[in-house]
């Protein structure tokens, strides 16, 4: 009786999409399943999940969590919808830009940006990904139009105007101080 109550709530799991078909069939094998025996964090075998990149993200693992956000490809649902999507290329973009990847974290960014000009973190990561690969003012241009842009679209833009203004101070302090 127990096995086949465990068996009816995987099967439930697994058609709502929380497990996989074949995660069922090994619980179901057994009827206990030793807590070593997880899949690992990092496998991309649970399509769409984010949560397992955003772990590898927390663990400061940017490269496995870059690799995770590549390898689990676009999210696109059966019906069109790309709800996920959107986060996918944030968290790639985050994990590119702290594991020192600038030039591939500003392509990101910008794919971000165009598809989802309303988000002022993707505008943020896209600037950030500019000033550390040496390209400050395009940074600071990216900032210009990012405020703009979500000032239009009804957003919030004070991290955007406070980070402007850290990048601004950051240049003037690189500058050579004049003679007297």
């Amino acid at each position: 009786m127990k096995k086949h109550l465990i068996l009816a709530a995987i099967a439930s799991l697994a058609i709502a999409g929380v497990v996989r078909a074949d995660e069922a069939k090994a619980d179901a094998a057994s009827d206990t399943k030793p807590a070593a025996a997880a899949t690992p964090v990092a496998k991309n075998d649970s399509p769409g999940s984010l949560a397992p990149g955003k772990l590898l993200l927390d663990d400061g693992k940017f490269t496995e969590a870059a690799a995770y956000f590549e390898g689990i490809g676009e999210q696109v649902t059966a019906n069109g919808a790309t709800k996920r999507e959107p986060w996918r290329l944030n968290n790639w973009a985050l994990a590119l830009l702290e594991g020192g990847q600038y030039a591939k974290a500003e392509e990101i960014a910008t794919k971000l940006t165009v598809s989802n000009p309303e988000m002022e973190g993707a505008w943020n990561k896209l600037a950030a990904a500019q000033a550390r690969d040496g390209k400050r003012e395009e940074a600071v241009a990216t900032y210009e139009a990012a405020i703009a842009k979500v000032k239009e679209l009804g957003g919030d833009t004070s991290k955007l105007e406070s980070n402007k203004a850290a990048l601004l101070q950051v240049i003037e302090d690189g500058k050579p101080k004049a003679q007297k």
